[in-house]
C-alpha cells in the first residue's frame, strides 16, 4: 500500500468504523478488505508485544471479504491502526 493515503492517529476515535483500500491494484475486490470499529481505547488495550506505547485502541471486525475475519477482536496501538485505516465508514 506504498503511496495510499492513511489517516492520522488523531483522527482515530472510539465508536468509529473505519476500512483499508477496499480494491486492489487491477480495481478487484481486494482480498484483505476489511472494516473495523474502534470498540475501546486507553493504555489498557496496549498488545502484548508493546509495552511501552500508551495510546492505543481494541477494534472489531464488522465487514470483511473473508467471512471468518468478521467478530474478531485485538488490541493494536493507534498508530498502527491510522497506518492501516484508508477512510472513515459513514454508516
Amino acid at each position: 500500500m506504498e503511496g495510499e493515503p492513511h489517516m492520522k492517529a488523531t483522527e482515530i476515535k472510539k465508536g468509529h468504523t473505519y476500512a483499508n483500500k477496499p480494491e486492489n491494484k487491477k480495481g478487484k475486490p481486494s482480498a484483505w478488505y476489511q472494516e473495523r470499529e474502534v470498540i475501546d481505547e486507553g493504555e489498557h488495550c496496549k498488545p502484548l508485544s508493546n509495552g511501552k506505547v500508551k495510546d492505543c485502541i481494541r477494534y472489531r471486525v464488522t465487514a470483511a471479504t473473508s467471512q471468518g475475519s468478521i467478530g474478531h477482536e485485538a488490541n493494536i496501538t493507534r498508530a498502527a491502526f491510522a497506518a492501516w485505516a484508508v477512510n472513515e465508514v459513514r454508516k
